[in-house]
């Protein structure tokens, strides 16, 4: 999803990450309406996010499902926004520990938006957060 912009002009860029994502390099095959169809590993699409931000856009990455914690801690590392989605206080906690057990400093934790709730829940908090 991209709110309007040029590049390099302040665009924000939204990544909706569904299912379950990791630091990998091997990119993925989707299924569904778009089955064989590949897309970038999570290392290559951080790369290239890393080129919008250099240029001024704004990278926010939405989880719906828990995230590994050394792909959050790489993201935070390049300026990436965090936003995930869990269902309950119980699943901060666990991504909490996560990013603890990848080295994130409690800062760093800070700066990762949880939003507790439903897909449906975490969409409508993004539009309200980024509306311009």
């Amino acid at each position: 999803m991209l709110i309007e912009g040029g590049r390099g002009q302040g665009r924000v860029i939204i990544q909706i990450k569904a299912g379950k994502a990791s630091l990998s390099t091997t990119p993925r095959q989707s299924g569904g309406a778009s089955l064989g169809s590949s897309s970038l590993s999570n290392t290559e699409a951080l790369a290239a996010d890393a080129e919008f931000i250099a240029t001024g856009d704004h990278v926010v990455w939405v989880h719906e499902e828990l995230p590994t914690g050394p792909l959050v801690a790489r993201a935070r590392e390049l300026h990436v926004d965090v936003i995930i989605r869990v269902d309950n206080a119980a699943g901060r906690t666990r991504m909490v520990g996560l990013m603890h057990r990848a080295r994130m400093s409690q800062a760093e934790i800070d700066a990762v938006i949880f939003v507790e709730g439903t897909d449906a829940d975490v969409v409508n908090f993004v539009a309200q957060r980024y509306r311009r």
